[in-house]
């Protein structure tokens, strides 16, 4: 209610705002707009509790540190409650980049450049590693059994689902699975890449998580997930992320921005890697299905009225439609950048 959000901005600021109001989130945090008589406005947010990554630390954290860099393409940290899970960070006016252009592609790549130039500040020397990091391909593939056990696990009853993860998932898995740990760069699937060849990424990265602001400028969001990771799970991600939707050209022109920032050996791991990732997307697309996530999304988004079936519905379409993408293409990294991606 609006009563009980005025309390929680009374619990991270001395200020008295004039309004607030609740403006969306999701499954990761709520977010809402605070507005003040004499001071700018603020975006107050309520970070989904995790048991494996904080993410109230990741964000303010980040932008706590991306600012003393100098770096202004990012919200500022505000200060909030720890314990609470509550922050506030600076408000960001602008739109959504729903269709990026060439130009939009260059101020992305030029950001992650600038994220990896300032990686030797010594501030973020114990950052911890972003959430869902993999630093070898062996932890990559224990990263889909582990999602794969916890769907099947605790998956509520459907039998579409079932009939999907044991007709169509678990067999490409295992082909995939097979063709990724024998083609592994220098066959050092299980070792892990050396420390100076990670990168500081947002981990949840890319034009979904954007602001295009005053002069075209894009402003990046939502850092709960930041931290430490292979620049090649960083690029496979930006490529098999559902929420996603790029040209060929468009994916092309990241490949060759993030090989020209990461290196080549960066792009060889990409284009082992992006098989498994996309299965782990695929995942991700199904947790819904899960009791403990569906519970959480009911509890933290009351007024939702929970996972409905056509919600469950048009997630195990997405799920097959990015199944057969990558049942096409997942030994042929040319062949996955040709395919028109579409959002799902």
């Amino acid at each position: 209610t609006q009563d009980e959000l005025l309390k929680l901005v009374s619990t991270v600021s001395t200020c008295k705002p004039a309004g607030a109001q609740w403006i969306g989130g999701g499954a990761n945090s709520h977010v809402a707009k605070i507005t003040f008589p004499e001071r700018s406005n603020v975006a107050l947010k309520v970070y989904a509790q995790d048991d494996v990554h904080d993410r109230y630390f990741s964000e303010q954290r980040a932008f706590e540190l991306l600012s003393a860099c100098g770096e202004e393409r990012v919200p500022r940290a505000l200060g909030g409650d720890s314990r609470l899970g509550v922050g506030l960070v600076s408000w960001i006016d602008g739109t959504g980049v729903d269709s990026p252009s060439s130009g939009d592609m260059d101020q992305v790549l030029e950001f992650l450049a600038s994220l990896h130039r300032i990686r030797t500040n010594p501030g973020f020397q114990n950052f911890p590693k972003a959430s869902a990091a993999v630093l070898s391909g062996l932890e990559l593939q224990t990263q889909v059994e582990k999602r794969l056990f916890l769907l099947q696990s605790r998956a509520v009853e459907n039998p579409a689902l079932f009939a999907f993860i044991q007709n169509q998932f678990i067999p490409l898995f295992e082909e995939i699975k097979a063709w990724t740990r024998q083609s592994w760069p220098s066959n050092d699937f299980a070792s892990n890449i050396a420390a100076d060849k990670l990168t500081l990424s947002p981990s949840d990265f890319g034009f979904h998580n954007c602001i295009r602001a005053e002069n075209d400028r894009l402003i990046f969001l939502d850092f709960e997930y930041f931290g430490w990771d292979d620049p090649a799970k960083l690029c496979a991600d930006f490529l098999t992320h559902p929420g996603m939707t790029l040209t060929v050209g468009m994916k092309r022109k990241w490949v060759e921005g993030a090989t020209h920032i990461y290196g080549v050996e960066m792009r060889q791991r990409l284009e082992v890697a992006f098989g498994l990732v996309g299965l782990a997307w695929c995942l991700i697309i199904l947790n819904p299905f899960r009791r403990d996530r569906s519970l959480a999304r009911r509890i933290f988004n009351s007024e939702s009225g929970g996972d409905s079936p056509s919600l469950l519905g048009d997630r195990l379409v997405s799920a097959e439609k990015l199944t057969r993408r990558l049942k096409a293409s997942y030994d042929c990294f040319d062949s996955f950048l040709q395919q028109e991606s579409e959002s799902v």
